[in-house]
């Protein structure tokens, strides 16, 4: 056997090049980045309890989405979404578009423009006051998503 020199075009075959554009990706899964020098133990977490920690971040209420009138005090209406895990601090909600529902005497809102006067958000639901129209009440379809975000 002897030496040879290989041509350039035979050096690398097979790498691509991961920045030669923006659709490029790199897959890579079962590692654990440690600071320090001390390794511990790999982490198992199942899909269910990084979904629950994400969550505590960030939730969207996607549409349809049925919710329900109801009635407070001084005559005026609400509606209120409880949230799937509880959030990390109060959050902030885009206000949805409501779209078709029942009201009142079973007609339906078809688009109707509703007016939104405070929203009350918690760590547990996001909820809109709606005003004293007595033909709210009963359910509604939310026709946007709801991005609920209670980021750093």
């Amino acid at each position: 056997t002897s030496w040879s020199s290989p041509a350039a075009t035979d050096r690398a075959a097979g790498q691509v090049n991961l920045a030669s554009a923006t659709s490029n990706y790199w897959q890579i899964t079962g590692i654990q980045l440690e600071s320090g020098d001390t390794a511990t133990p790999f982490e198992h977490k199942t899909f269910g309890e990084e979904l629950t920690l994400c969550e505590r971040y960030f939730q969207k209420i996607a549409a349809p989405h049925e919710v329900n009138f109801l009635k407070i005090f001084n005559g005026r209406h609400m509606f209120n979404i409880p949230l799937t895990t509880t959030m990390r601090a109060a959050p902030t909600a885009n206000t949805p578009t409501l779209n078709t529902g029942r009201y009142g005497g079973g007609g339906f809102l078809n688009g109707a423009t509703i007016s939104y006067f405070a929203s009350f958000h918690t760590t547990k639901n996001v909820a809109w006051d709606v005003g004293n129209d007595e033909s709210y009440s009963g359910a509604v379809t939310l026709s946007t998503d709801v991005n609920v975000d209670a980021e750093l």
